[in-house]
């Protein structure tokens, strides 16, 4: 569209004769109904394959020689989150609609708002936001008095494209159950997930009471339920460490300060020091991130006290999302969601509902994380991948040596897209749309990707009902087929029973999805690490604390005899080992785990909370497969710089910025990190997830040369608000770069950041912030948050000219890609690119189009010849035309081709 609008705007300035001018004010007046039509709605049709490379992920070649390129590493688990969360909110060409009538009721009556009854005790003795502070809130916010129940559709439309509408009815009015302490990194990151996805009320679990935390030689075995329930919660997550929770309490103590000062100095009161506990701050933050978010707390006790009586009335939809405790912790609050009902079994239910809580966990230690999901024993997965089945061309149905068995060959250049066990439609031609009667079939074994063969469900769609009927019926009828999505039901097991399977085993091997196509297979470091985690528990309930370096070794041999006992469950040979040792592969990560488990990484911590979240969304929407059961993640390969050296838990709290960061990686990493410039191009979606990441771990803070530069020309719409977390309503209309800035100064308030609202690429003519001079020395390393492939291309170019490292990464819908360059070690991001689209062919458009697809590219051809083409013709041809004698140069058309040829032509 870009290129036809370039030729009609020149065409538009030329005054010729008055026939020519009518083609030019069709298309400028067409052109601007366009424009205006598409402005903030994602319509216009080149958008979607211009505005993202849709690359495949490839094994990049990692590389530890320097720390230079650690540090490259650590920005990349950053860049790696897009994996979920975000992503799901992006546009997407590819929409959801599944139909309502395979779902159980309570998703075709989630699309009513949720009612929730004062004497349900869960909402009785809860301490909820009062509709005035939210309206206050969302006031002081909006700068108007809006009700925050008021349906956003703008906000939202982005989500809308990529789930569908139904997802985003069933997460508009769901409700998540929250627990972890309130001063963890990863409930923070959770929660702002959640809020921005805009889940429909969140409940925050708290304390039942307040326990100090005892030392070690505190006596465990006579302590109340309640105490052992609380101690080991509090002893598992240092809050000292985790630089991505403290860098979230900062920026929700800066945004509530600002506006209570604001509100204040209006009110001629003076500013009272008040202490505000985390919980509170927490719910504070979640309102202003999304003021349409309902937010209230519960106790702990109160939930387990629920027992078999339903959580919510039978149009919400609870989810239970557990965040950092002990895997102890966990199982009970796993068992409580089991014994409660989300809602009864209705007599007219087309599918069996849950009969539980879904429940979601993660975790992480280090540079270690786990993920583990429940959705009960009978899950029913509505839409397995989200995409719109396309119609595929059929050549012919064959028989084959096997009885009931038919082969289907398709066209020739056209590609299927079903997997065995996968259920087809065959499709008549011409205008029917619905598939033939009887023609359903299962794929029994796909050979080739255009040859399958297939087994009927259905006797025949005739009174014959032998196969070769029905294959005589189906090549002489059927021109197409298309994959039938059919809801599917999984199965889960509760966590009590899925930790005593071995992990090394068929049985237990199933229980886990892979997240790396090198450490997921490797059957040791699996075992390995959920023992490790299992040991942690134990240590913390035992000791009090988490293992720490000020103990020398002690600790170390400490965890070591918890390994060995938890080993035991996982190996049979572990009689061969000497009492209380472990073999070396064993030993080895029992070293790498404990000396790092105290502190947090907040780029793991980002990316196992955008997992966590979106397993809590497709617990809410039943979109996607779910994680089945345990998905495990880790960036140990960070650790190998410093095998013999013990972390310093002095040294990290000296260090005034990211002290988890610096006892994990050592203060000579972190110092380097900090004194980099990190030039992160785009302020959208994903520059915002990178500036907060990069805020929590103190980039740009450092020395005398650290510092972030970014740039964003865009401006902020209110679409972004539900994806970018550093963007507010009091911010649409703004530079993206400019409010980002402020944003992430909340986060830390000590980063040097140089916004720029310009635009970097080739037509720039070294104009502006971005010189020759800045492309060779004014940078270390690039973040490319971009949305098209023009800029990428372009930055690309520039970082391997400079021999620069460059991280891209990029969302499209629910998909998303992350690629690393390190110059002399990887392949760059244009050495390859993406196969070109097929191109349609002419006939296909002009007898069966049978694709959307086509039907667009029919219109746009037609719109190009009328619009495009004849107005060019006709300009450059205008002297011609005008010594024409129009009347007897119609006759002559007329005569040369016939009546309904030249009418043709002349249209």
């Amino acid at each position: 569209m870009m290129r036809e609008r370039g030729n009609a705007n020149t065409h538009s300035t030329r005054e010729e004769e008055s026939s020519i001018q009518v083609h030019t004010v069709h298309w400028q007046y067409l052109q601007d109904m366009i424009e205006s039509s598409t402005m903030g709605r994602e319509h216009n049709i080149d958008a979607i394959p211009m505005g993202m490379k849709n690359r495949s992920s490839r094994r990049t070649t990692r590389s530890l020689s320097t720390e230079k390129w650690i540090l490259c590493m650590i920005v990349s688990i950053s860049a790696c989150r897009l994996s979920a969360v975000h992503a799901t909110r992006s546009f997407s060409s590819s929409l959801s609609h599944t139909n309502a009538s395979f779902l159980p009721r309570r998703h075709v009556a989630a699309q009513q708002p949720s009612t929730i009854t004062q004497h349900h005790p869960l909402h009785s003795q809860t301490s909820s936001v009062s509709k005035t502070t939210r309206r206050q809130v969302w006031t002081d916010i909006r700068g108007g008095d809006v009700d925050p129940t008021d349906d956003d559709e703008e906000r939202y439309s982005r989500q809308v494209y990529a789930l569908g509408s139904r997802a985003h009815s069933l997460i508009r009015t769901s409700t998540i159950l929250l627990d972890g302490p309130p001063a963890s990194g990863l409930l923070w990151e959770c929660a702002k997930n959640l809020a921005l996805s805009g889940v429909g009320h969140m409940i925050l679990l708290k304390d039942d009471v307040n326990h100090d935390m005892p030392d070690e030689s505190t006596n465990h075995k006579d302590t109340t339920r309640e105490t052992r329930i609380i101690v080991p919660q509090k002893a598992y997550h240092n809050e000292a460490l985790d630089d991505l929770g403290n860098a979230y309490k900062n920026a929700a103590r800066a945004e509530t300060e600002s506006s209570s000062s604001t509100n204040n100095t209006q009110n001629g009161k003076k500013t009272t020091d008040e202490k505000v506990s985390d919980l509170e701050l927490l719910r504070e933050y979640i309102t202003r991130l999304n003021p349409s978010v309902q937010v209230s707390t519960m106790t702990r006790a109160e939930f387990l006290e629920l027992g078999e009586r339903q959580l919510l009335e039978q149009e919400t939809n609870p989810v239970f999302l557990c965040v950092d405790r002990p895997q102890s912790i966990q199982i009970l609050l796993n068992d409580a969601c089991r014994k409660i009902h989300g809602r009864a079994q209705s007599s007219d239910d087309e599918l069996e509902a849950p009969s539980m809580v879904p429940f979601v966990s993660v975790e992480t230690a280090g540079v270690y994380s786990r993920a583990f999901c429940d959705f009960g024993p009978s899950f029913v997965v509505a839409d397995e991948d989200g995409e719109t089945p396309k119609p595929t061309l059929v050549q012919q149905l064959e028989s084959t040596e096997e009885e009931g068995i038919l082969l289907v060959r398709c066209v020739e250049g056209e590609r299927h897209d079903v997997s065995r066990g996968d259920q087809i439609v065959f499709q008549g031609g011409g205008t029917q749309q619905s598939g033939c009667e009887g023609s359903e079939c299962q794929i029994v074994k796909v050979h080739t990707p255009t040859r399958f063969t297939i087994k009927r469900m259905r006797e025949s769609c005739s009174d014959d009902s032998s196969v070769d009927a029905f294959m005589e019926e189906m090549n002489a009828n059927a021109k197409t087929f298309t994959r039938v999505k059919v809801p599917r039901k999984v199965s889960f097991i509760p966590l009590s029973q899925a930790i005593t399977k071995d992990p090394s085993q068929p049985e237990g091997s199933d229980l886990f999805a892979a997240s790396d196509l090198d450490k997921s297979f490797d059957l040791t470091r699996r075992c390995a690490v959920m023992a490790s985690f299992a040991s942690l528990d134990a240590f913390t309930a035992k000791y009090g604390r988490m293992p720490n370096s000020k103990s020398g070794h002690r600790d170390f041999k400490r965890f070591t005899r918890l390994l060995f006992q938890e080993k035991g469950r996982f190996s049979d040979n572990s009689s061969t080992c000497k009492e209380n040792e472990l073999d070396a592969e064993w030993n080895q990560f029992a070293s790498t785990f404990s000396r790092c488990c105290a502190a947090k990484l907040a780029p793991v911590q980002a990316l196992i909370g955008a997992i966590g979240s979106q397993e809590v969304l497709k617990a809410a929407s039943s979109l996607y497969n779910p994680i089945r059961q345990f998905l495990l993640f880790d960036s140990d390969e960070l650790l190998l710089h410093k095998q013999d050296a013990e972390p310093d838990e002095d040294d990290s709290e000296q260090f005034d910025s990211a002290p988890g960061l610096c006892y994990i990686l050592g203060r000579d990493i972190a110092e380097k990190f900090r004194s980099q410039r990190l030039f992160v191009v785009g302020s959208g979606a994903i520059g915002c997830e990178l500036l907060k990441n990069l805020a929590a771990m103190g980039a740009g803070t450092g020395g005398a040369n650290g510092a972030i530069i970014l740039t964003d020309m865009d401006t902020i719409e209110k679409s972004n608000l539900s994806r970018q977390l550093l963007f507010r309503d009091s911010d649409v209309g703004r530079f993206k770069a400019e409010a980002a800035r402020e944003g992430t100064h909340r986060f830390n308030p000590k980063m040097k950041i140089e916004a720029h609202a310009s635009k970097v690429g080739d037509d720039t003519g070294g104009q502006g912030p971005f010189t020759d001079a800045f492309w060779s020395d004014g940078f270390d390393v690039i973040l490319n948050a971009l949305d098209n492939i023009e800029a990428r291309l372009y930055m690309d170019s520039q970082c391997v000219a400079q021999r620069k490292g460059l991280i891209d990464a990029g969302t499209l819908g629910p998909k998303g890609n992350m690629q690393v360059v390190v110059p002399h070690k990887s392949e760059s991001y244009g050495s390859s690119s993406d196969p070109p689209e097929p191109a349609i062919p002419v006939c296909t458009l002009k007898n069966f189009p049978y694709e959307i697809s086509h039907t667009i590219q029919w219109a746009r051809d037609i719109f190009d010849g009328l619009f495009n083409r004849r107005p060019t013709q006709a300009n450059d041809n205008s002297k011609l035309l005008s010594e024409l004698d129009p009347t007897q140069f119609a006759k002559d058309l007329v005569h040369k081709l016939g009546d309904t040829a030249a009418v043709d032509a002349a249209i």
